[in-house]
């Protein structure tokens, strides 16, 4: 076994943790702030191709999560190389992973369970709305902290919007836990991740896996997803509730349609159904976290891991010596699984299909619109509206002024909680939006016609023949007066044709026009060109006849009318438009729906332009 390093970077290496055939992992300290960090690294002795292949592979995952700030994903500090090594930094975790708790396969009381639940969906639809989907959602991939804190770790096949990631037809992932479209090596969307939240829903509320639970070799599991339904879950335990029971049936169901369309949405059903068997019950309150925390600690107890320990055992001599709490590197090994998995970079990735999912905002000067999946709402927050916590002075004070800053529609909305009759009219009128909006995805992505759009990007080429491949539509809701009402809409969809152009540019022009082409929404792919002593001098830009476009109204506090902001709709960019409550109405959707079309329209006759709004 090779040596481990004695220093990366800034960070002095204190011990392996584990080790694959691709990589280890290290505990180390960063000195300058005296934090303890696990380092990830992959081998160098590869041969100089496969060395290169795999690092930029491996640093991908460092771009996939380190743009992610979440507080149920793991963090991302640093990544690098050093003397051919690359390596990322990330925080060292104290707890077990969901894999430890479900080891004995017994099913998981339904308070901690929901809890759990709930905070990996949360972090999903963090990681949606940044453009990032995970691909690999299972236990050993959901660690828990000592205070009932979940984190998502690994993503080391993770698909980030934009990027070229994955071979078309290739299958990376865990079997037990892939969604059907995974398998069969189908385009993906958000959705897929749902599924695999869907199985560890299931494992978790009965103690044994959806598919493959009585063993079998890969390929039978994988005919178990994609051609049979498993057990109900009340059949497996009858104690479940059949509300829960319901969520989890629907997380896992088999057509993409049919499924949960955001992550948000699972957890919103989460807590509705927990309020349906005890209306005193919310996940964010102490009674979830509790059962949640009691199995963590019973998990570290039967290792013998002290979860507050500041320091881990190092291997050797040193780790004989016996202590109260531990008995060897027990925890070296939960924190070498919470890096599971490294031989998944082994695997090749070219370019996938695209998503509808566009990727997230960039800070640009044309000030682009951003058309992520909706952030999740705030479990807390919720809790907080059912009268757990006093209100803040500071807060009401803080949430005033940004509202203001917002620059909705109306002048002097009113206070959270006044369910006046122009909001019920807005949403009732939303909720028929979304309906219509709905039924124009689904019959447009069985129809995929071709738009007459053309798209100038800079003065280099002209996007043309593009056609509809493939939309999704959601909401957002807020409770008002205990009565939740939509506030957001988002139509998002993909234009596609055939065909690519190439562009190239200097190191030091590399990072504008890799921002320009994320402004504008283009899938691309890079080809770094290297001088003699092996320096990147340049930089090829593959990119995709693909853009991302979208929709989102945004409904006025008082329920006047709605701002409704386009992205990438007839040109690249923003643009905003104002529409009165009393214009909705299927004549102005008719109108909107030709509008995104291309074909003749009088939108303009219900619409004003408006100001694009300041980020908030």
């Amino acid at each position: 076994m090779t040596d481990p390093p004695k220093r990366l970077g800034r960070y002095q290496i204190q011990h392996e943790l584990g080790r694959g055939a691709m990589g280890a992992v290290y505990r180390a300290l960063d000195p300058t702030i005296e934090r303890v960090v696990a380092i990830k690294t992959i081998r160098v002795d590869l041969p100089s191709g496969e060395l290169r292949d795999y690092r930029d592979r491996f640093l991908r995952e460092a771009k996939a999560a380190g743009r992610l700030s979440h507080p149920n994903i793991v963090t991302i500090y640093d990544a690098g190389e050093e003397g051919g090594l690359a390596y990322i930094v990330m925080e060292h975790l104290p707890g077990v992973s969901l894999r430890d708790l479900l080891a004995g396969g017994e099913a998981l009381p339904f308070e901690a369970w929901t809890s759990i639940a709930a905070q990996v969906a949360d972090g999903l639809a963090g990681a949606h709305a940044a453009g990032v989907i995970h691909r690999d959602i299972k236990p050993a991939n959901v660690m828990l902290t000592g205070d009932a804190r979940v984190r998502i770790t690994d993503f080391g096949i993770a698909r980030i919007e934009g990027t070229s990631t994955t071979r078309a037809g290739l299958v990376l992932g865990s079997p037990k836990y892939m969604s059907p479209e995974q398998i069969r090596g189908l385009p993906l969307d958000q959705r897929t991740d749902l599924f695999s939240l869907g199985a560890l829903m299931y494992e978790m509320a009965t103690g044994r896996p959806p598919f493959g639970a009585d063993g079998g070799d890969v390929y039978e599991v994988m005919r178990e997803v994609v051609n049979r339904d498993p057990p109900p879950p009340r059949s497996v335990n009858p104690a479940l509730p059949q509300a829960l029971e319901a969520v989890i049936l629907r997380a896992l169901a088999k057509p993409v349609e049919d499924r949960y369309r955001s992550a948000t949405e699972i957890a919103r059903d989460l807590k509705r159904a927990l309020k349906q068997l005890a209306p005193e019950a919310t996940l964010g309150r102490p009674g979830a976290i509790d059962a949640t925390a009691q199995l963590v600690r019973l998990a570290l107890a039967s290792a013998r891991v002290d979860p507050a320990a500041d320091t881990v055992p190092p291997s050797g001599a040193a780790a004989a010596a016996p202590r109260a709490d531990a008995s060897g590197p027990a925890w070296d090994d939960f924190q070498s699984r919470l890096l599971a998995d490294i031989d998944a970079f082994a695997a090749a990735e070219v370019a996938p299909p695209p998503d509808p999912s566009p990727p997230p905002a960039r800070a640009s000067a044309a000030g682009t619109l951003a058309f992520p999946a909706l952030a999740a709402d705030g479990l807390t927050g919720e809790a907080e509206a059912d009268g757990a916590p006093a209100r803040s002075s500071l807060l009401d004070e803080l949430a005033e002024e940004a509202r203001r800053r917002r620059g909705s529609l109306a002048i002097g909305a009113p206070a959270v909680g006044a369910l006046t009759p122009e909001i019920r009219a807005l949403d009732a009128e939303m909720r028929r939006l979304f309906a219509y909006l709905n039924d124009f995805v689904r019959h447009l992505n069985t129809i995929n016609p071709p738009l007459p759009r053309v798209y100038p990007f800079l003065n280099i080429a002209v996007i043309k023949g593009l056609g509809w491949q493939r939309g999704f539509a959601d909401y957002r809701t807020r409770d008002v007066a205990g009565q939740p009402i939509i506030t957001r809409l988002t139509l998002s969809w993909t234009l596609a044709g055939p065909g690519h152009f190439e562009v190239e540019r200097e190191a030091g022009a590399v990072e504008r026009m890799r921002a320009r082409l994320f402004d504008d929404r283009l899938r691309f792919a890079e080809e770094e060109i290297r001088n003699a002593r092996g320096l990147v001098e340049r930089v090829r830009f593959r990119v995709f006849h693909e853009i991302a476009a979208g929709a989102a109204f945004t409904c006025d506090e008082s329920g006047r009318g709605v701002r409704l902001a386009t992205g990438n709709l007839e040109r690249f960019g923003r643009v905003d438009y104002l529409i009165a409550a009393e214009l909705l109405g299927p004549a102005l959707y008719d109108e909107f729906g030709k509008l995104v079309l291309g074909k003749p329209n009088r939108f303009f006759a219900y619409a004003e332009l408006a100001a694009p709004e300041a980020p908030s």
